[in-house]
This record gives C-alpha cells, structure tokens and sequence, in this order.
C-alpha cells in the first residue's frame, strides 16, 4: 500500500540487528529487496465480486437490508497527488448495471436503495472533504462518495461498507445481479 512514496523511484531494503543498531551486511552474489513505484499514480476503485446478502424469510416485512462486511469492502485510492501535493477531487458512482434476479423475479433498480454514509481512511489517511451518500433508490446512478479538489482532501486510500436495502423481494434463492463502481 503506498503511502507519500514518489513516483517513478526505486526503494531498497536491508536487514538491520536492532540490538547491535547496525546493518546486517550482504552475503556473497546477494542482492537488497527492492520496489519500484508506478511511473505516474492514478485513481483506482476495488470492490469484491460477489456479495452474499445474508438471509431474507418471504413473508417479512420488508424491506431486506444488508450491511457489508470486513472482505466486501470497496476501495478508493487517489494517488495522483503524491507528486504535487495537491488533490484533482474524484467522484465514486454505484449502478446497478444488471438488476438481482432469481428465477424470474426481479428486485428493480427502483426498488433498490443504496448507502453509504461512512468512509474510513487506510494509514490515516484524512477524510475531510469527502461526502458520502446518506441514502438514494437506485433508479439511476448514485454517488456513493465524492470530494472536490481541494489541498489534500481526498488523496490516499480510502474504504467504505455501504448498505443495500432491497424492496420487492418475491422469490426464494440466490439472487445475482451487478452492481458496478466508478470512480472519476
């Protein structure tokens, strides 16, 4: 995971004996560890690719609403101002580009609701700035999470857990659909 790392340079490794406080030299032919960073940072969005929506008993009343948990999380990175200290601001969307589906009955984009009222920093990463969305039907795209472009609101890393509440749901087994995550 980058953290304030400039761009386009190599980063060596050596092994150090903390209670003599020195560098543990090289054995013959062997080389430090080494990491080259990206060329340029860009924005980058990571979402699970599939989510099991917990347990919905027909006949309850609706509407069925399921929290994301730890591993299903949806990651934002905006790296491109590690060089010039400045944030360009990004826009993170949700779509429901294929609606959930199981054996005929579908759960519209209408009827499907989305939140996502939290963001957490990774590394500390501050979280000024940035707005989520307290809750939106999903007839068409919603913004999840967006921060303008501002100093350094915005730049690093950045995970949210949002929550899905489904009305309409009128048949038993697994649904599938997709929902697609944008990030510009």
């Amino acid at each position: 995971e980058n953290y304030d790392a400039t761009a386009n340079t190599t980063y060596y490794f050596n092994i150090k004996d903390e209670v003599l406080d020195a560098n543990i030299p090289l054995g013959a032919l062997k080389t430090y560890p080494q990491v080259t960073t990206a060329t340029a940072y860009n924005l980058s969005v990571t979402s699970p690719a599939s989510v099991y929506l917990g347990s919905f008993q027909l006949g309850s009343t609706p509407p069925h609403e399921y929290v994301f948990v730890g591993g299903e999380e949806i990651t934002i990175r905006d790296n491109r101002g590690q060089t010039s200290g400045n944030s360009s601001g990004w826009s993170l969307t949700a779509d429901v580009t294929t609606e959930l589906n199981v054996g005929g009955y579908t759960i519209t984009k209408a009827n499907t609701y989305w939140i996502s009222n939290s963001i957490t920093g990774l590394y500390a990463a501050p979280t000024t700035g940035i707005s989520t969305q307290s809750g939106s039907y999903m007839s068409s795209a919603v913004t999840a999470a967006s921060v303008s472009g501002s100093g350094k609101n915005g730049l690093g890393g950045f995970t949210q857990l949002p929550t899905l509440r489904l009305y309409g749901m009128t048949g038993v087994g697994n649904y599938t659909g997709v929902i697609t995550m944008t990030l510009t």
